[in-house]
């Protein structure tokens, strides 16, 4: 009877250490965002006394899911507008400062002032050095924005490593955590913590979701259903190759990833790449290209009548496709040509490069407003996204996280009850001395 009861007693001891350890951790970890709070549940019966049952991890996956693409969300909208600000200060039509536009209105103006007198030396000057700054200043903000999209690709490249890294991170840890349950589930626990916060990390480059077996592995796989990592059994890397994301058995994921820094470095290319298409559609107004001929019309390119003929301000090479090589615009009319333009067929002229210069503003200004309604959208979009995933993580700490107040008073409870039935071992050993004693 002695016996027994001093084993009840040393396994009470024992579970009531054991919980005041789990709740320790709790407080030490109250900071961390990616600890779900760890619950001592304890029971007793009058035959085995007072046992451990489980450390029950207190989660919400799908609540976690939901997190997490909120926050694939919001890395897409951030990159995405960010780089349309990088947009916005190259071409500088937004920024307060000169930009293409007005050195395109700098140019026909130019233009104009000649028409109304072709003898005018200092309009002449004043056209070529119109022109050869338009020329400088579209090459210059092309380079530029060519330079944000290889710098893109090359993120990219990163993204899609990093990702890798963080699956076969993830695939690791399922086995890890399915050995643990089995010799040391307690210490399985921990593993979970260290996996949901790669599993969230994972969830910045690409949208993914997961789901979770009895043992604790997870199934990870993108919101279209391609799976990254399948529990212990396997897992399936990608690669970045000519602008396109591939997985692993060879197909094309580009358009499947929905969110993510990933998603979000792919559509800000595509935004790079239309902001030079609008220089190349400015250049094909303004610049004649192999074989086009001048239609008085419909003029396709800035020219002057002169007495060698028509003779265009500008040439520019097409590529395989009919679009300008903005890195061949240059200037195609001299001093010579300046110097014999005719007189009677100015106005006409003067005319046609109105309708011209009119035609080019329009089209380019259209462009620069499409740009900035969409970075204005995107950015709204964003707060909202923001304020969605910042609640979302408050419900989260709120429902998994740690009160330490509340944590303390369990511990001071679990130490009470410690205490209390330390104090019946002596009392024991008091019974068992006088028992001793009497025989």
């Amino acid at each position: 009877m002695f016996t027994q009861s001093l084993n009840i007693i040393q396994q009470a001891l024992s579970v009531y250490k054991r919980a005041i350890d789990v709740r320790s951790q709790n407080v030490a970890n109250s900071q961390n965002e990616n600890w779900a709070l760890k619950e001592p549940i304890i029971v007793s019966d009058t035959y085995s006394g007072i046992s451990l049952l489980e450390i029950r991890r207190r989660q919400n996956l799908a609540l976690l899911n939901l997190r997490n693409e909120k926050l694939s969300r919001t890395e897409t909208l951030t990159k995405r507008t960010e780089n349309l600000g990088a947009i916005e200060d190259t071409l500088l039509e937004l920024a307060g400062e000169e930009g293409v536009g007005d050195y395109v209105n700098n140019l026909f103006s130019a233009y104009e002032e000649l028409m109304r007198d072709p003898s005018n030396e200092g309009a002449k000057q004043n056209l070529l050095y119109s022109a050869k700054a338009l020329i400088n200043t579209i090459k210059t903000r092309a380079s530029q924005l060519s330079s944000i999209a290889q710098s893109l690709t090359y993120e990219l490249t990163n993204y899609t490593n990093k990702v890798n890294e963080l699956i076969q991170k993830i695939y690791k840890l399922n086995k890890e955590i399915a050995f643990a349950g089995v010799l040391n589930p307690d210490e399985s626990k921990s593993l979970l913590d260290e996996r949901d916060a790669l599993i969230k990390e994972l969830s910045r480059y690409v949208n993914v979701r997961y789901q979770e077996d009895e043992l604790g592995r997870v199934k990870v796989y993108t919101s279209k259903g391609f799976v990254l990592v399948d529990f212990s059994e396997s897992y399936r890397t990608l690669s970045f190759k000519n602008g396109r994301l591939i997985y692993e058995d060879g197909s094309d994921i580009t358009q499947t990833i929905t969110d993510g820094l990933i998603r979000g470095a792919l559509d800000a290319i595509d935004d790079t790449n239309k902001a030079l298409d609008t220089l190349r559609g400015l250049v094909s107004l303004i610049a004649k290209q192999e074989g086009e001929l001048y239609d008085p019309n419909d003029p396709g390119f800035l020219a002057l009548d002169t007495s060698q003929g028509i003779v265009p301000v500008f040439t520019v090479e097409s590529d395989t496709d009919g679009k300008p090589k903005i890195e061949t615009l240059q200037l195609a009319v001299s001093e010579e040509d300046l110097s014999s333009v005719k007189y009677e067929s100015a106005h006409q002229m003067a005319s046609q490069a109105l309708t011209l210069w009119e035609k080019t503003t329009d089209a380019y200004r259209s462009a620069i407003s499409e740009l900035s309604s969409l970075k204005k959208t995107l950015d709204e979009e964003l707060k909202t996204e923001t304020a969605l995933y910042e609640s979302l993580e408050r419900r989260i700490i709120y429902r998994q996280g740690v009160s330490v107040d509340e944590e303390m008073m369990e511990i001071m409870k679990l130490q009470r009850l410690y205490e209390a039935v330390a104090q019946i071992l002596p009392r024991i050993d008091e019974m068992l001395k006088t028992l001793l004693s009497t025989v």
